[in-house]
Formats: structure tokens, sequence, C-alpha cells
């Protein structure tokens, strides 16, 4: 009896082991560990006349309509799938509903969207193509994510404890949630705790932008996990060349993530220049049940660098900073 039983607990001392290192390698991080994703092709141009700039970020997909800030020309643009026109809105300029450095939108229904400037430090409401309302004097915001859930705006903006912000949109009130990182020093602190902001309905996901870190949060802002994928190869020289952390430089990391059906498509990398951010590596993070986990790992074209994606059903379409230009994926 005293044999097997040892027999018994060697073997699944074994298959642990054996279970262990294949999840260990499936998501271990190394360059070669992401594995191609199959490339469609790109949108040239929205039109003869109208052209993205290199700094287009909140790519977002709303039924068969895509919808993306163009920072360098103050507008958000609306186009069709194939890369048609539909419309735009805002423009560039310091007077109102105009932007001099358009960072973040979110929708908030069939004709109104939420947008800010971080240079001006306002906020406006835009209903189809007309300004509605600003607000002014806000803290300074960034190139990240926000998301809108019920009468709540969710995002990240500059303040001293590194929070999260929760504005009601009856109220323009805004409170703060969240775990954030103590850097010792305020500026610090403020800077380095930008996080993209999403949801999937049921909760919020925060990714860092100077770590490939998410979290994970109830809607009333109550933390419930964390998935630091620090471990990774890819990341170590990043991490380890960042061991002293400034208010002044910070390595982008977490570039841009989206959430759809029950995942998290997480564009991770680094800063490609002193101007510009991008990568062409993809973790995909499924969200459902209790905790996330790391799905898959995936890399895009080499050569190309992407600053925003979004997902629709099976395609993944990304924005390729250098050329201009969207480019569309097999998932």
């Amino acid at each position: 009896m005293y044999a097997l039983s040892r027999s018994k607990q060697f073997f699944i001392l074994c298959l642990m082991a054996l279970l262990s290192a294949c999840s260990g390698e499936r998501n271990k991080g190394e360059v070669t560990d992401f594995k191609a994703l199959e490339y469609l092709g790109q949108i040239d141009q929205l039109n003869d006349t109208t052209f993205l700039s290199d700094a287009v970020f909140h790519l977002t997909v709303y039924g068969d309509t895509l919808a993306m800030a163009d920072s360098k020309q103050g507008k958000v643009f609306f186009c069709t799938k194939d890369g048609r026109l539909l419309g735009s809105i805002g423009r560039k300029g310091e007077g109102p509903g105009e932007f001099l450095g358009l960072k973040q939108f979110v929708r908030l229904d069939d004709s109104t969207c939420f947008m800010r400037d971080t240079y001006k430090n306002k906020m406006a409401y835009y209903t189809n193509e007309h300004c509605e309302r600003e607000l002014q004097d806000r803290e300074p915001g960034y190139f990240t994510r926000i998301c809108r859930l019920g009468d709540d705006l969710y995002f990240y903006e500059k303040n001293f404890g590194g929070q999260l912000c929760r504005m009601n949109l009856g109220t323009d009130s805004v409170s703060f949630f969240g775990h954030a990182q103590d850097f010792e020093f305020k500026d610090i602190t403020a800077v380095r705790n930008q996080r993209h902001v999403v949801t999937d309905g049921k909760y919020l996901y925060a990714a860092r932008v100077d770590r490939p870190i998410v979290e994970k949060y109830t809607t009333e802002g109550e933390w419930v996990q964390t998935l630091d994928l620090s471990y990774m190869p890819i990341f170590k020289q990043i991490i380890e060349e960042d061991a002293i952390a400034s208010s002044n430089s910070w390595p982008c990391v977490g570039i841009d993530i989206y959430p759809v059906n029950g995942k998290l498509y997480y564009l991770v990398g680094f800063q490609i220049d002193d101007k510009h951010r991008g990568s062409d590596k993809l973790v995909v993070i499924t969200t459902d049940g209790s905790q996330m986990q790391v799905e898959s790992l995936h890399s895009l074209s080499e050569g190309w660098y992407y600053s925003t994606l979004a997902v629709s059903g099976d395609e993944l379409y990304a924005f390729e900073w250098a050329q201009g230009v969207m480019h569309k994926y097999k998932l």
C-alpha cells in the first residue's frame, strides 16, 4: 500500500509539473512565442482629399462604422470598414468646439460624443457636428482610453494620488477610486499611473501605460484582480532600464486595449522614438469567469508599429502611425 501511495503521489506531482510547464510555455512571452496573425490588407486613406495624420488614437467599432481620434487635425473621423469616409466632428483651433490636442473621445449615444483637449485642458460634448457645451480648466489628460458606463465616464487624468476618475455626466462632478503605485513624489505618482480604462459592461479594466499590467474593478470601483505580465521576457530590458522612475520620461508598454466578446485585446510594446509610440505585439486576455487569464500571444506584421486597435467579429483593425494607414488582420 505504501509503495502504491508513493507511486500515486509521484504521478500526480509529475502531472502537475507537466501542466504547469505547458501553461508556462504558452504564456512565456519570448518573441518567438508570439504567433503571426493572418494579414488581410490595408485601408489607404479615407477618400481622395481626406488623409489621416500620424497621430491617430482610440480606434473604435460601432456596428459597421469605424471611429478614430486624429490629434493633429483636431477631429474624430467616422468611416466604413472598407475606408469610405462618413463624416467627422471637431476642428483644429483654440475657439469653442476646436482642439489643439485632441487626445481622447468616447461615444455617448448615437449622436453625441465626449471629446477632450489636453493642451487647453478642456472637455467638450458634441452632438452630431455641433459643440453643445465645454468644461474648462480640467486637469491634464493623456493619450489613454476612456469609457462610459451608465451615467458615468471613467478615465485617467492627472491627480497626485494616481487614482482613476469617475465623472457623472449629469453633474460633471469627479470622484476617485482604485489602486495606484506610490512613487513617493507627487509629480511622478500623478504621471506614472496613467491607465487606459475600458469596460465590458460588467467590469472596468485599467491598463497601465508604463508596465504590462491590467487591473479589474467592479463598476463601483472595487478592486477585483491584477494581471501582471512583467514576467514576460520581451519586457525584461524595458523594465530594467526603467528601474529609476522619473516623471520626465517613462516607457510606453501598454499602448492600447480593446474589450469585446469576453476578451481584452492588449497592444503591448515599447517607445518607438521621442514623439511616437507603437507596437507589433498582441496579448489576448480572457475575462469570462472570476479571473483574467492570458489566452494567446500574437505578432502583427514585422516592421510596422501600431498606436491603436479595435476588433469586430474575427477581424482586427490597427492603425500604423508611420504610414498613416489602417491595417486589417484575421483573428
